[in-house]
Order: C-alpha cells, then sequence, then structure tokens
C-alpha cells in the first residue's frame, strides 16, 4: 500500500498540517516524509484517546491529538481553535499550511489563513474533506456562493 496520492509536498521550513480522521492518512505520510530539520505543528482531531495512531517520523514538528470525546464529528471547534493558537513563524520563513477538515472547519481556517495572517495562496492548501449531513457529491445552493 502506498497511501494517498496528491499534490507534490512542498520543500519548506515550517509545516501546519491540521485535519480529522478525514486527513489522518495524508497528515502521517507528510510527517514521515519530513527532512529531520522541518519544524512546525501536526493537529489531528479523533473520537478519543482510541483513535490515536502511531506514526513514526524525525522531523521536529509537534504532533497534538484532539479529542472530541462525546461530540460527533464536524461539531467542535477543536481544530479552528488549535490553529489560532499557533504562533506563527518569523516574516520570511518558507511555510505550508494545509488543513484537510469539515466544511465550516475548512471556510474558518481558510478565512484565518487569508484574511487575517495575510498567507501567500502559495502556501496554503485547506480542504473541505467532508460535509456533516451530506453524502459524497452531494451538493446545495449555499456551496456555490463559496
Amino acid at each position: 500500500m502506498r497511501g494517498p496520492t496528491g499534490r507534490r509536498r512542498p520543500q519548506v521550513d515550517w509545516y501546519l498540517l491540521v485535519g480529522d480522521e478525514t486527513a489522518l492518512p495524508v497528515i502521517a505520510r507528510t510527517l514521515e516524509s519530513l527532512p529531520t530539520a522541518a519544524k512546525g505543528f501536526a493537529f489531528i482531531e479523533v473520537a478519543d484517546e482510541s483513535g490515536q495512531q502511531p506514526i513514526r517520523y524525525d522531523a521536529d514538528i509537534e504532533l497534538r491529538w484532539l479529542h472530541r470525546n462525546d461530540a460527533e464529528a464536524g461539531t467542535t471547534s477543536l481544530l479552528v481553535d488549535a490553529v489560532r493558537s499557533v504562533e506563527m513563524p518569523p516574516a520570511g520563513t518558507r511555510i505550508h499550511a494545509m488543513a484537510g477538515v469539515e466544511y465550516p472547519a475548512f471556510k474558518a481556517i481558510r478565512r484565518y489563513w487569508r484574511d487575517e495572517l495575510k498567507l501567500d495562496k502559495k502556501d496554503i492548501l485547506p480542504a473541505a474533506y467532508w460535509r456533516r449531513g451530506r453524502r459524497a457529491g452531494e451538493a446545495t445552493s449555499e456551496d456555490e456562493e463559496d
């Protein structure tokens, strides 16, 4: 098994990797492939401690598991709050910020990165991996506004 494929990981100095269970494969693959000198944070939201998985990596990345406990997936602000809590590296640092999350969290994180932090579009990759209460491929007129 090779795992998921996708856009090639950029070679930067600092990483911010954010996601729930749906992003766990790409976050794990990214962490495992980072050079030892890479720095940053990874936040992964799971139901509880039983959802944590071993990820072996050598980079200087602080991995934090966020537990929903009794809350349903897609109903907490854990990931958005975690993203907002991070002290970003100094200006001039080459960064890559990636998020694979539920739709409202995607919108909040993307807005924060673009509008508040003014991060360059080439340095961020926010994605709505799923939408609570919707089946894959199901769209509404609200989706067309985004």
